[in-house]
Formats: C-alpha cells, sequence, structure tokens
C-alpha cells in the first residue's frame, strides 16, 4: 500500500477549511502527487464546525473514504479542539503519531488516554490580520504545516495561492505575503 499523508482541517463554515484543503491538495498535484481533498459538513450553515480532507501520496490513492487515522489535524478555529461536545469526533482520527497544528496564541499541551501528542499553536489570525485586515488564516496555517511537513515546496504552494484566489487579484500579494511570513515563523514541532 502507498504511504499517504493524510490532513483533517477543523474549521467553522465560512473560515476556509475546505478552501484550504484546495490549496493544498492543489500544491501538492502541481509537484506530481496524487491527491484527494474534500470536505465533510455537519448542519451546513456558516459557523457551524465541519471538516475537510486530505490525502497526499507518490503513488495511486486507492482509499477513497473519508480519513480514518490522521498523520496531521489543523484547526483554523483554535476553539474547536477545547469543545466538549467534539472531543470524541476530533480524537477517533488520531493515533500516538498524529500531530496538531492550531490556530491560537497559546495551547495546552494535547494529551488524551496518556498520550502527549506533538503540536504547534501559531497565531495565524494575527498573522492573517496584519496582512488581510481580516482573520483568513486558512492560508496562514497551510504554510506553516507545509514547513513542518516537508510535503510540498513554499512555491507550490504560493502558486496554488495565485491560482485559487486569481478572480481576487487583490487579494493574491496580501495572501503570499501572509504565507511567507509564516511559514518562516516556525522550525519544529513541540
Amino acid at each position: 500500500m502507498a504511504d499517504v499523508i493524510k490532513v483533517i482541517f477543523w474549521g467553522r463554515g465560512g473560515e476556509g477549511a475546505k478552501t484550504a484543503g484546495h490549496i493544498l491538495a492543489e500544491a501538492a498535484f502541481s509537484e506530481g502527487k496524487e491527491v484527494q481533498a474534500f470536505p465533510e459538513y455537519g448542519p451546513e450553515r456558516s459557523g457551524a464546525p465541519m471538516r475537510s480532507y486530505v490525502k497526499i501520496s507518490n503513488e495511486k490513492i486507492k482509499d477513497q473514504s473519508s480519513i480514518r487515522i490522521a498523520n496531521y489535524i489543523v484547526f483554523i478555529d483554535g476553539a474547536l479542539i477545547k469543545q466538549q461536545d467534539l472531543e470524541k469526533e476530533i480524537f477517533k482520527n488520531v493515533d500516538k503519531d498524529t500531530k496538531f497544528l492550531i490556530n491560537a496564541k497559546d495551547v495546552n499541551p494535547i494529551s488524551k488516554d496518556g498520550i502527549n501528542y506533538k503540536s504547534v499553536s501559531l497565531n495565524a489570525s494575527d498573522i492573517s490580520i496584519k496582512y488581510l485586515g481580516k482573520d483568513f488564516s486558512n492560508v496562514v496555517l497551510i504554510s506553516v504545516l507545509a514547513k513542518l511537513t516537508g510535503m510540498i515546496k513554499l512555491e507550490s504552494l504560493v502558486e496554488s495561492v495565485k491560482s485559487t484566489l486569481k478572480s481576487k487579484p487583490e487579494m493574491v500579494e496580501k495572501n503570499v505575503n501572509a504565507l511567507k511570513e509564516a511559514y518562516n515563523s516556525v522550525n519544529d514541532w513541540n
């Protein structure tokens, strides 16, 4: 079976979890990788918790199902990891090697059932607001994930952002600047 990198983005409807998955998948595809990206919605309304799944591999991905165990879980809304009613949903997709990337100023170490998970918390919202004037932290978080994992090159990510935002040219440079600052702000998992 092919080695498949599995990423779950957690966010609220309208925060860009689906777009984050699309940008990551497009960047990986541009490097010749096989990809799958698809969202999963709960109640379809703005602000409702939702997930977006991305699978990346150097070989054909045969499993078309949602992700059972993720390598990486990215929280566009860092408050979701603390939401008690989602805890079971979140932790059903992890094993001892799953790593967490959280949009937050500071997060307590993540542990459950005696397992201490590697994680990085970054105030992606502040970086986004600095460049975009609004909290569109999805692109910021993708760049951090790319840096920490090495799964895609920064240049591929930049091109994917340009392609995705081509209908909003005024947003391209701002997003690229935010992405580059975030990319250069981290070095390793905690």
